[in-house]
């Protein structure tokens, strides 16, 4: 387990999942949405823009951070629930 973790961080460091080789698995959403964000280069990381899908087959109901708001808000396709 502790190779994994090795193979993670240099991956994740260097803003490159995909270079892990291995899948990155974390112990909760928290942490998966939190160690993505380390890896997205030229975003507000103060203010991330994040869409949350249940899933691709229904994508007429979806979550959205804060810094999403204001934009869907000004989208008459949107409906606020």
């Amino acid at each position: 387990m502790e190779k994994k973790k090795e193979v993670h961080a240099n991956g994740l460091a260097c803003c490159n999942p995909q270079a892990c080789q291995i899948p990155v698995i974390m112990e909760t959403e928290e942490e998966a949405v939190a160690m993505e964000l380390k890896t997205c280069r030229f975003i507000d990381p103060e203010h991330p823009k994040i869409v949350r899908l249940e899933s691709t087959l229904a994508m007429d109901e979806f979550e959205i951070s804060e810094a999403l708001l204001s934009e869907a808000l000004g989208n008459p396709n949107i409906e606020i629930i």
